[in-house]
């Protein structure tokens, strides 16, 4: 499971690419539910209206991540998505993927299992947030993403993960260099891979 989300997708079901300026909807509650989409660039956040006329946050996606595969199997949207950039989109029908997962099972099994990874990302991003310092949110996060050789692969930007944190971007630049000076985490040349080397 190297590959993100959108990208297995795409790899496996034909599909269209959209792009949408900041403030744009990619769609709206209510609307149809006939698509799922692949967030290729941009964030995206999913908003929802409750019945009292307040706004909920319901997630923020980034680049790799799947919109909307919860309404799958829906008659209509359950949440707003918002664009807060530019985004770059990849359109993949409902029915083609319904159909997909009902003829193809290996695809199935695939689709079960990155759906099932989203859940545990989603618990352990929840724990992270509990923390109210930066230095314990990244490194938290990390122990959460890290292989059994406690490497972690950064797919996005530094500024998408600091987005994912609730943290600055200068607050994660500064506490990765902190963490690295304590010999608590290695990073590559590129800075795209971080190795967990030590405690603090």
């Amino acid at each position: 499971m190297t590959t993100n989300f959108c990208d297995w997708l795409a790899g496996e079901i034909s599909f269209t690419k959209t792009e949408l300026n900041s403030g744009d909807y990619l769609f709206r509650q209510d609307d149809p539910a006939d698509a799922i989409y692949g967030l290729t660039d941009g964030i995206i956040c999913l908003l929802r209206t409750t019945a009292a006329g307040q706004t909920a946050v319901l997630f923020r996606a980034h680049a790799g991540d799947c919109i909307a595969e919860a309404s799958l199997q829906a008659d209509k949207y359950h949440c707003f998505a918002f664009c807060e950039t530019r985004v770059s989109v990849k359109r993949f029908s409902s029915h083609v993927v319904r159909d997909k997962l009902a003829a193809d099972s290996n695809f199935a099994s695939e689709w079960a299992a990155r759906l099932a990874r989203q859940v545990r990302d989603l618990r352990s991003l929840v724990e992270c947030l509990h923390y109210p310092k930066a230095k314990d949110r990244i490194y938290h996060y990390l122990l959460s993403q890290a292989d059994a050789q406690g490497k972690v692969a950064l797919t996005g930007s530094q500024k998408t993960l600091a987005s994912i944190l609730g943290i600055t971007h200068e607050s994660l630049y500064r506490t990765l260099k902190v963490l690295e000076a304590q010999a608590v985490i290695k990073r590559d040349d590129s800075r795209s891979m971080i190795t967990i080397i030590g405690k603090y």
